[in-house]
């Protein structure tokens, strides 16, 4: 009976000296505190509500904003009841805290949610590098139905009629696509990249729609463009080198 009292009584004591960490974990993360909020991801992961983490995306603090972004992004789709959150994060004054809410939404969005992944289509224009390349590496991997449900939000856009030639069968023509890439404008040039590079069947299998495309793309004038295509080249490679 005592050795069940006292078991009984450690397991409080640790919930509660957990909270007490979660808590001041929340507060420094509020703060802009990077090694507090990687440490609440096991927290969260754990069982801490996550409508303490709705709290920090409702925050004033930019900081605290960025820190519920990155902690959702790292979450997969456990963060998706915090769906609703993140389009605040998507106009983060700070590039990373926008790159992570990309992340958010590609890990939780379905299609019922496209306005919010025009919202996050639109960073593939973003003013900083950093969005740009994480809002076209989702890009490469998007699943046709969840670009398509964002088209309505986007059909006065050029990136609306870029993202439509992405989900027809057009965009599958390595002609199309070697066109596409020599656009005059850096944004379409992304969704004929992100097309040259798509998956066909497992994502495992490193075989891309248009392989022969994106070896052209890595030779681009455009500096992203071609980054971006040899970093996919050297994964692709590395893919099939495990293969055997």
């Amino acid at each position: 009976m005592w050795n069940g009292e006292i078991a009984m009584g450690n397991k409080k004591l640790r919930r509660s000296t957990d909270h007490l960490k979660s808590a001041d974990l929340m507060e420094r993360a509020r703060r802009g505190d990077a090694d507090a909020a990687h440490e609440l991801i096991d927290h969260f992961r754990r069982g801490y509500p996550l409508e303490q983490l709705r709290e920090l995306f409702r925050s004033e603090s930019p900081q605290a904003v960025a820190s519920a972004a990155y902690i959702a992004s790292e979450l997969g789709s456990g963060a998706t009841p915090l769906v609703e959150e993140f389009p605040r994060a998507l106009r983060h004054v700070e590039s990373w805290g926008r790159s992570a809410a990309i992340d958010c939404v590609f890990n939780c969005a379905s299609i019922e949610n496209g306005e919010l992944v025009a919202m996050a289509l639109r960073l593939l224009d973003d003013p900083s590098v950093y969005p740009r390349g994480v809002a076209l590496f989702r890009l490469r991997f998007a699943d046709s139905n969840l670009i398509r449900a964002a088209l309505p939000f986007l059909k006065t856009e050029p990136l609306g009629e870029f993202l439509d030639w992405l989900v027809s069968n057009e965009s599958a023509i390595h002609a199309s696509i070697v066109e596409k890439l020599g656009s005059s404008n850096a944004l379409e040039r992304r969704v004929a990249l992100a097309s040259a590079a798509r998956p066909t069947g497992s994502t495992l299998s490193g075989n891309v729609r248009a392989p022969k495309a994106l070896v052209l793309a890595a030779s681009s004038q455009d500096a992203e463009v071609a980054e971006f295509a040899r970093s996919t080249l050297q994964a692709i490679s590395e893919i099939k080198e495990h293969e055997h």
